[in-house]
């Protein structure tokens, strides 16, 4: 059911209204209602009333039909509150020594603490229905009484009367009921949206997922679950989870459970299935626990296929210093630094942002090094399921769990024997194996999962993170003993927007095989190219060059549309968007650059475009844009 505000009131409520609503977001629905107000004077039409709003209608009205709303209605009404201060400034704006103002069921209790404040004469007059309020406005314009200040109703009955009718409502009043009324639809959206999330997220997984309550009564089963345990989610529902599967709960029930319980192994209708546990709390409340299961068959499939991707990829370095393209300064400082560190035998942790070349540069030190004939190691901590990297990493002996290999199998730590081990990603690696990483470096030994062998390994540990570690840290994410292990050395790669002047050279690189292509761009196609922020850095600029020889396939090749196809193939909607997500990070160090230069050129901006490889025009196009 989609909430909306509707507005309640006359024509000069509605006004005011109106003015406010125009800087709503687009995705709030709004109704401006004109009551009638027997409505507001009768109980007996409370069921008609009930019919102009749906349930989740959030109500905002003036101060006083709020009062009657509010017992009427079982919607959330957000009344428009009358300012004493307004109310101050309306009754100084009228030269009279007596003031009149008209409420409907009760009278203002404020005005009673700031009368005191002005030389007038304050008189409060209640009306309870029209016609009551028709007399008294007649009765008052009969005794001389010109200016009324009410409500909408009475505004608009004091004008037909031919006397001043004031409004006591202002924009600002109006403006802070509807914000409140935003604030408490918006609370009901991020509601919404978590509810959504949660709900997408059990209904694809490819895992069983049931939760429960802190009774064990089961709250959600998604389908997966419903075909691996044989069940009917709805006939399930509210039923206790050891009566729907008892074998899970033989050891400790589990509404006992206050601690994460990972790989339980339980059968079901002769089937092997394994679990993790977890309980579900918010600010200290216990609220059940979620169950997530799979057919242990499906594990063993799942592992299977993981292996043999690994198994697949040639544990040896690919790639050299020579294949590093730049002679940037920021480069070549890295590259000078990084054969420094190839020498060394001591763990090197590699910091850059996604599609900088991190393993390049790994693979790079560890040609350079004395272990170059050894084998190269390279494990993405994010792409192994958790269940895996502990045998993936140190390995397993035979019969350490169903499914494991005839004789064990040797994990990577033992294949990187006497040669380097990349851990790509390494913040995203459980803090549970932390810890054995941390023994393994502090050691220099490892144990097979299942095993009691200790087995010696010298291994040089290269580490990546495209992520702040000591940011990791503060979160609780990552131990601080393994950051100062594996950070001994920290090499930085710079981002390509840093690395002017190697842009050109990468591109050309990249379409080495088109070389008549090639000797087509010219200046023009240069600068557009080297005026963009690469967000997706080296990674991006070859998929930029891929879709540009695509573009320029079985073309006619001419400068103008080389410089369109280039631009197409550069500013693709996803770039874009990436791009203008990253855009205030990337100006202030692209601001940052550029007075570097000038500084080094003097303020000769001739010079200093040379330098950052583009025109004098850019330059004073980013120099204006930049506020340098």
């Amino acid at each position: 059911m989609q909430h909306k505000i509707a507005i309640v009131g006359y024509p000069p409520f509605s006004k005011l209204a109106r003015e406010v609503l125009i800087d709503l977001p687009s995705w709030v629905k709004y109704e401006i209602t004109e009551l009638p107000l027997k409505f507001l004077s009768s109980s007996d039409s409370i069921k008609e009333l009930e019919s102009y709003f749906d349930s989740s209608t959030i109500v905002v009205s003036g101060d006083r039909s709020a009062i009657s709303l509010k017992n009427m209605l079982k919607n959330l009404v957000i009344p428009v509150k009358i300012n004493g201060f307004d109310l101050l400034k309306i009754i100084q704006s009228i030269d009279d020594d007596e003031v009149v103002i008209m409420n409907f069921g009760e009278d203002i209790k404020e005005l009673s603490d700031i009368s005191h404040l002005l030389n007038v004469q304050i008189k409060q007059i209640q009306f309870n229905d029209i016609q009551e309020a028709f007399n008294i406005l007649e009765h008052l314009r009969n005794n001389g009484v010109k200016n009324i200040i009410g409500g909408s109703w009475v505004c608009e009955a004091a004008k037909k009367l031919g006397m001043n009718g004031i409004f006591y409502y202002t924009h600002r009043a109006v403006a802070e009921a509807i914000r409140d009324a935003l604030n408490v639809m918006q609370v009901y959206r991020n509601e919404l949206e978590t509810i959504t999330l949660f709900n997408t997220m059990i209904s694809i997984n490819r895992n069983g997922i049931i939760t429960v309550d802190p009774h064990s009564n089961i709250n959600i089963a998604n389908h997966v679950s419903e075909r691996l345990l044989g069940i009917d989610s709805k006939q399930v529902h509210d039923k206790k989870l050891e009566e729907v599967v008892p074998s899970i709960t033989k050891k400790q029930p589990i509404s006992q459970l206050r601690e994460p319980q990972f790989n339980v192994i339980f059968e079901h209708k002769n089937k092997k299935l394994m679990a993790d546990i977890i309980p579900l709390h918010a600010q200290g409340e216990h609220l059940g626990h979620l169950i997530a299961f799979d057919d242990i068959v499906n594990l063993q499939e799942k592992e299977r296929k993981i292996r043999k991707n690994i198994t697949q990829k040639p544990m040896v370095a690919t790639y050299s210093f020579n294949d590093i393209i730049g002679s940037s300064d920021a480069m070549k400082e890295t590259i000078h630094q990084a054969k420094k560190f190839s020498r060394a035998n001591s763990s090197i942790l590699i910091h850059g942002e996604s599609g900088t070349g991190k393993e390049l540069f790994a693979q790079s030190i560890h040609q350079a090094s004395y272990r170059n004939r050894q084998p190269f190691v390279a494990v993405n901590c994010a792409a192994l399921p958790e269940s895996l990297i502990d045998s993936e990493l140190f390995g397993y002996e035979e019969g350490s769990f169903t499914g494991a290999k005839k004789g064990g199998k040797a994990g990577l730590f033992e294949l990187a024997h006497n040669g380097t081990i990349f851990l790509d990603e390494i913040s995203e690696l459980p803090l549970h194996l932390q810890s054995r990483l941390l023994r393994v470096l502090q050691e220099k030994e490892v144990v097979r999962v299942g095993g009691d062998q200790i087995i010696p390994v010298d291994v040089r540990i290269i580490a990546a993170s495209n992520k702040s570690l000591i940011d990791c840290i503060k979160e609780g994410t990552f131990r601080e003993d393994l950051y100062f292990r594996i950070s001994v050395l920290q090499l930085s790669i710079p981002p390509l927007r840093k690395r002017y002047g190697d842009i050109t050279k990468l591109f050309h690189h990249f379409i080495r095989h088109k070389p008549k292509l090639r000797d087509l761009l010219g200046k023009h196609e240069m600068e557009l190219l080297n005026s963009y922020h690469w967000p997706g850095n080296v990674r991006e600029l070859e998929n930029v060059a891929e879709r540009f020889l695509v573009l320029c396939e079985n073309e006619v090749l001419t400068r103008k549309p080389i410089y369109d196809m280039l631009h197409t193939a550069l500013y693709t909607m996803n770039a874009s968007s990436l791009e203008q997500e990253k855009v205030e990070k990337v100006f202030s160090s692209e601001k940052d650059l550029i007075q570097q230069v000038l500084m080094k050129t003097n303020g000769n901006r001739e010079k200093a475009a040379e330098m950052l490889g583009i025109s004098r025009t850019t330059l004073w196009r980013k120099l204006k844009k930049l506020q340098c």
